[in-house]
């Protein structure tokens, strides 16, 4: 699986979600309406290096981001009213060399 596709989750009940480590893009609206969205969890050695406002459109999850993550753009786009809840697990043995709100 390398794309997750756009509305692949919208209007669902999901809380929770990994994305798996082979993901490289995750398309607009991929979990628009996810009230009931929580915890949005990248697994280790994850190739998904872009993530934009609108791939949570209208929820406020927060992201896990595995200490294996070296480079991820958090993108806001237009006037997005969403935030980022970003959690580095390991964030004293190792600082991502970029990453960029």
């Amino acid at each position: 699986l390398k794309i997750i596709g756009g509305n692949a989750f919208s209007e669902s009940g999901i809380v929770s979600f990994s994305i798996p480590s082979s993901v490289e893009f995750m398309e607009t609206n991929t979990f628009d309406n996810c009230n009931d969205l929580q915890i949005i969890e990248l697994e280790e050695n994850s190739m998904l290096t872009w993530l934009n406002d609108y791939t949570f459109g209208q929820c406020d999850p927060i992201i896990m981001i595995p200490a294996s993550l070296s480079d991820l753009v958090l993108k806001s786009v237009g006037d997005c009213p969403y935030k980022y809840n970003v959690i580095f697990p390991n964030l004293c043995e190792t600082v991502p060399q970029r990453v960029q709100f």
